[in-house]
């Protein structure tokens, strides 16, 4: 209670307060009952809506496009590029994953460095590396790192 959920019904979408939880559902449905608290124009009474409900809380983490892993039986790692454009192996623990394509990663990575995206499959620690344009097909398929 007290948390702000995102609700969506047939033509918008708006925020509710949580007000309460009803504590008895149906297992068959998966449905339970809500009392929200419009923050906005409330909608009809007894609406059909769908609520986006948190199944944990926030955390912070750094997290980078999931083809950057490069995944061997020796361990799990990414390349970072130095300010020298030479590729760095950089050995992470990925954590949970988003349906961006986007993944937790914890290790010796630090938010803004410069990572190999794509093709570190054939990087060896060391090597020269070049910045490629980015192209349309790029911008859809994978998400920037945040």
């Amino acid at each position: 209670p007290g948390d702000v959920l995102r609700v969506q019904t047939e033509d918008r979408s708006e925020q509710a307060q949580l007000r309460a939880i009803v504590p008895v559902g149906d297992s068959e449905s998966r449905l339970f009952e809500l009392r929200l608290d419009p923050l906005a124009a409330p909608g009809r009474v007894h609406q059909l809506v769908r609520v986006a409900v948190p199944i944990s809380s926030l955390r912070k983490g750094l997290v980078i496009p999931e083809d950057a892993l490069i995944i061997r039986q020796s361990g799990i790692s990414v390349f970072t590029v130095d300010k020298d454009n030479k590729a760095r192996r950089v050995t992470v623990t990925p954590g949970l994953s988003n349906r961006d394509g986007l993944i937790e990663v914890s290790g010796a990575l630090q938010n803004g460095d410069r990572i190999v995206v794509r093709g570190g499959e054939r990087l060896r620690d060391g090597m020269e590396v070049r910045k490629l344009p980015v192209t349309d097909a790029d911008r859809t398929s994978t998400p920037p790192a945040q």
